[in-house]
């Protein structure tokens, strides 16, 4: 990513790291933080909603074709002359199985529509605040880059926003609590086995952090072929009576074409490298774990 200041004769491109460029989308996103805690929020209570569905199937074996007695947390909302009958108890897994799908239908909808509307509001305002930069850049910039670039960022590159706080910094908080959760249920049984599940995680970031690289050098790529592209079109819609009347709609076509296919063999390689990396990054995890 490149700033460059408004008011210079003499333009600085100024690549800034990865950590830097999310801290400030973090300082942007300020006003919205409480509608992502919210998310994440909703995100941690799935494991749970997640380990009543085999609850119902315990209560039937257990204490209808058993003998043992209905968990606790079952009988405090019961009424206290409930009998533990077979019907009665296959109703009560009945109800369970019902308030589980319900909680589930619940959660996710809450979620859903939260995810979409702290999603379309923090693209916006971020659209709003690329849009006055855009205007405060100097006219050298704007004659280096052209109009269609920055056209191209604010329609499209600014919804990176959204993936990067809605789509990805959620689920990975949450993917944290759980690994940190099984890693000390692991030391709880075998501290041993943990450190030997625990011996993978150094190699696994180390292996992310190369993958990361690359794929940020492709993506980079894709959308420099991706705007120099859309800025054939805003050329030609922006001046469409002088290519009608000079009839120039082929050799626009042609221009068109000739720019486009950067951009369509790129992105197949931004997905074979993303596909390269996540055997890698999947099967050290899995296998110790297995063993």
């Amino acid at each position: 990513m490149t700033f460059q200041k408004s008011y210079g004769h003499k333009i600085n491109d100024m690549s800034y790291k990865t950590s830097h460029i999310i801290k400030r989308l973090l300082s942007k996103a300020r006003p919205f933080w409480p509608q992502i805690l919210a998310i994440f929020l909703l995100n941690l209570v799935l494991a749970p909603l997640a380990l009543l569905a085999p609850v119902p199937l315990k209560i039937i074996v257990d204490s209808a074709f058993g003998s043992q007695p209905l968990p606790g947390f079952i009988t405090f909302f019961l009424p206290a002359g409930f009998e533990n009958t077979f019907g009665n108890i296959v109703i009560v897994a009945v109800a369970l199985v019902l308030i589980a799908a319900l909680l589930n239908q619940l959660q996710g909808l809450v979620n859903w529509v939260l995810k979409a509307y702290t999603g379309e509001k923090l693209v916006l305002t971020f659209r709003s605040y690329l849009f006055y930069h855009v205007q405060r850049l100097s006219l050298m910039y704007h004659d280096r880059k052209g109009s269609a670039d920055a056209l191209y960022r604010i329609q499209h590159d600014a919804s990176g926003i959204r993936n990067l706080l809605i789509n990805g910094l959620t689920p990975i908080v949450s993917a944290v609590f759980t690994l940190v959760a099984m890693f000390y249920v692991m030391f709880a049984i075998n501290r041993y086995f943990a450190l030997i599940a625990l011996a993978i995680v150094p190699p696994m970031v180390i292996l992310t952090r190369l993958s990361s690289e690359r794929l940020r050098d492709h993506w980079m790529k894709v959308k420099q072929y991706e705007s120099a592209a859309m800025s054939v079109v805003h050329e030609v819609l922006a001046s469409l009576r002088v290519v009608k009347a000079f009839g120039q709609e082929e050799r626009e076509k042609n221009r068109f074409v000739e720019r486009s296919p950067s951009s369509v063999c790129s992105l197949p390689r931004v997905r074979l490298c993303s596909c390269m990396s996540a055997p890698y990054m999947s099967k050290p995890v899995i296998l110790p774990l297995a063993n």
